[in-house]
């Protein structure tokens, strides 16, 4: 029987607790960056993953992507390309 090691699960406790608050912070950065650059009803996606260069988001209902490039944003978080 393998025992597990109790300080090694407290500290991959805290890890995954990090990914975890850090994926929602990127989530959360994602949406408002999306709704900036012109996402409508917000509530019907899902964001999925984020790449350098953009968003990709999944409709909840019809379960179609949705992408948001990066690009279209600039510095001050004003939109250049539309």
């Amino acid at each position: 029987m393998k025992i597990k090691n109790p300080c090694t699960s407290k500290w991959q406790n805290v890890v995954d607790r990090i990914i975890r608050v850090r994926a929602e912070g990127a989530s959360n950065v994602a949406f408002e960056e999306a709704i900036i650059l012109g996402m409508d009803n917000p509530e019907d996606y899902m964001h999925m993953y984020s790449t350098e260069v953009a968003h990709h988001f999944k409709h909840r209902d019809t379960r179609e992507y949705v992408v948001f490039d990066k690009y279209d944003f600039d510095v001050d978080h004003t939109v250049t390309n539309k």
